[in-house]
């Protein structure tokens, strides 16, 4: 038997839409996989802008707090709140025999003693020697500090929005490095990238 034609034509059309379905088939593949990829490089740039913000947002984060402990420190050079502190010393042995010199004491014997006084000045780290503060400053060679220690010069280093005032970053970096060198960890962590 001979195929009709609408048989024939019936094949053609299913074997065409066969094709064309797999051809859809194969465009909807692609174009799901380019979706894919695409949304992928969204998350990829969402991500690494998150880590961006993050870190450029702790970068300031860093320097604001920098500029508040310079500003901590600097007004307490500008107070200059003093104690004096004196404490008892024993005097050590004298002569090679080592029974060191006795003083007389209301009756009793027993070994003279000195009395040691020093003055200190209150600071964020608590009191530290005046002396050793004083000869920081004087070696840091910043005018601005000098002033600060008598009471003059800038009220502050920040205004009022957190920013430094016109010369106060040069003062805070100053004064950090003599916080730094007296024993302040926390000063010491603080660099000049951070300020």
């Amino acid at each position: 038997m001979m195929p009709s034609t609408f048989d024939e034509l019936t094949r053609v059309y299913q074997g065409e839409s066969q094709r064309h379905q797999a051809a859809a088939e194969r465009y909807t593949e692609q174009i799901q996989q380019e979706r894919e990829q695409r949304q992928a490089q969204r998350r990829y740039r969402s991500k690494a802008r998150e880590v961006h913000e993050r870190w450029k947002g702790s970068q300031r984060q860093q320097q604001r707090e920098a500029r508040e402990y310079a500003e901590r420190w600097w007004q307490a050079i500008r107070a200059w709140e003093t104690r004096r502190r004196e404490e008892l010393v024993p005097r050590t042995a004298l002569g090679s025999g080592g029974a060191g010199r006795m003083v007389a004491i209301v009756g009793n014997y027993g070994r003279g003693q000195a009395t040691l006084g020093f003055t200190e000045v209150k600071t964020p780290i608590g009191w530290l020697s005046e002396a050793a503060l004083g000869r920081a400053i004087t070696e840091s060679g910043c005018g601005a500090l000098e002033r600060a220690r008598r009471g003059t010069g800038l009220g502050s280093l920040l205004r009022d929005t957190g920013r430094w005032v016109t010369g106060g970053a040069d003062a805070g970096r100053a004064v950090l490095e003599i916080a730094a060198s007296l024993g302040d960890e926390r000063a010491s962590k603080m660099t000049a990238k951070t300020l």
